[in-house]
């Protein structure tokens, strides 16, 4: 009977596929646009696929393969022009190679232990983004993604070949991976609007083909009382999609669907083990909108402060008021100029003791040039002093991409990604 019934299970997993059915893999590069591996060139499903006109044309232009290429290519057509796109050319091209290249060696010189140490990575608030976690912790194993987006499935290329509907689909996931692409952030109102028919699973799973990453996996799991991740399809708030690395590793990527408010995680105690027992490097948090700053996510903040050996953020991730405490138990490496948060998030102001903390450490190391902007930005200047006495305390400098908001809040300048900020804490 156990034996029928895990045969039964296997049904539902997407990356179990009956004897003959075309490989995950092969399903995810098509939804993306990218070509299959030479192992699935054989499959005559997918043959007839990429010969046709409909799919090669969405895979130049209509898909998540086509934004990267016309990423590729964009600087090239700006050409002389360049200088009256510069407002708009650092997003347009925010992922080319080049631009891809020169932030994981940024990532790789800055971010020290955190980069390379991070093997189990705690991503909050980031929905289904799977390209930045990889090139800030390119070692990483073991991501674990919580949003309010619904997991979906991944759709079969086959199926919606007969209803004529593979390219539309194609379009869709790449339009919910545009403003990641261009802005580094996700738009989360038209992200939702885009995921409704296929999900956070379809957009983890074709993200990570993007790295080349071969699929093997897509499963709806759930936590059980022992806090551990099981494969199941009665509660299908989860999905784990796991994968193998171009070097030959592999790894996963789980996903869950969660009100993350202290309050209902209160009711929800199955998932805290599991986060306990889940044993994280690093927490990470890009482009959260300040939702951390609530005070009803303060025992999720002490909580993950408490956890981890890392934590990676802008200033809209944990607010430093978490982190008093325990401060000297922590080494901070401030980048950046930090401003006012814009009023679309709701905030009453800025983060006075971030801003204390940010302009006494630029204030010792910075340029003239960055120490004028700070004094321009804030009328106290250079006569703050830190907020709290962490370990140590240093301000590197301006990030030379935009990342996360950027110069959203910031003063109107022609240099919108000196705005951008990032704070590495490293546990002493």
């Amino acid at each position: 009977m156990k034996v029928v019934l895990g045969a039964l299970l296997a049904l539902f997993v997407v990356g179990a596929q009956p004897v003959g059915a075309m490989s995950i893999d092969a399903q995810v590069r098509l939804l993306g646009g990218f070509q299959p591996r030479a192992a699935d060139l054989g499959d005559p499903a997918v043959q007839a696929i990429t010969a046709s006109t409909a799919w090669r044309k969405a895979s130049e232009t209509g898909s998540l393969n086509g934004v990267l290429r016309e990423q590729a290519v964009l600087p090239k057509l700006i050409g002389d022009r360049r200088r009256a796109w510069a407002d708009e050319s650092p997003s347009r091209t925010l992922f080319s190679p080049k631009s891809r290249a020169q932030m994981s060696e940024f990532f790789a010189r800055n971010l020290g232990p955190a980069s390379t140490e991070t093997r189990n990575l705690l991503y909050l608030f980031g929905g289904p983004d799977v390209l930045y976690p990889n090139l800030l912790f390119p070692n990483v194993e073991h991501l674990v993604l919580v949003g309010l987006e619904r997991p979906g499935q991944v759709f079969s290329p086959q199926d919606l070949v007969q209803s004529k509907t593979l390219d539309a689909t194609m379009g869709r996931v790449a339009r919910a991976y545009n403003a990641l692409m261009r802005l580094s952030y996700y738009i989360t109102t038209a992200m939702a609007k885009e995921l409704t028919e296929f999900g956070t699973s379809t957009m983890i799973a074709v993200g990570l083909a993007a790295n080349d990453f071969e699929i093997l996996a897509v499963e709806p799991v759930a936590i059980d009382s022992a806090g551990q991740l099981r494969v199941s399809t009665d509660r299908s708030n989860g999905v784990r999609v796991r994968f193998r690395k171009p070097n030959g590793r592999e790894g996963d990527v789980t996903y869950f669907r969660m009100d993350l408010s202290d309050q209902n995680l209160q009711r929800n105690p199955d998932f805290m083990k599991f986060l306990e027992g889940s044993r994280f490097d690093t927490a990470y948090y890009k482009a959260a909108s300040f939702v951390s700053s609530s005070r009803e996510f303060d025992g999720l903040n002490k909580f993950v402060i408490g956890q981890v050996k890392h934590v990676v953020q802008n200033d809209d991730g944990i607010p430093l008021r978490a982190f008093k405490d325990t401060a000297s138990s922590w080494s901070l490496r401030l980048f950046g100029h930090y401003t006012r948060p814009h009023k679309q998030f709701g905030t009453s102001g800025p983060q006075n003791d971030l801003k204390s903390t940010t302009g006494a450490a630029l204030c010792r190391t910075a340029s003239k040039d960055d120490k004028d902007l700070w004094r321009k930005l804030w009328s106290d200047g250079c006569r703050a002093k830190p907020a709290y006495d962490f370990a140590a305390l240093d301000w590197i400098g301006p990030i030379p991409f935009r990342y996360g908001y950027g110069a959203v809040g910031g003063p109107r300048t022609d240099d919108p990604d000196r705005f951008s900020t990032l704070m590495v804490f490293d546990r002493k």
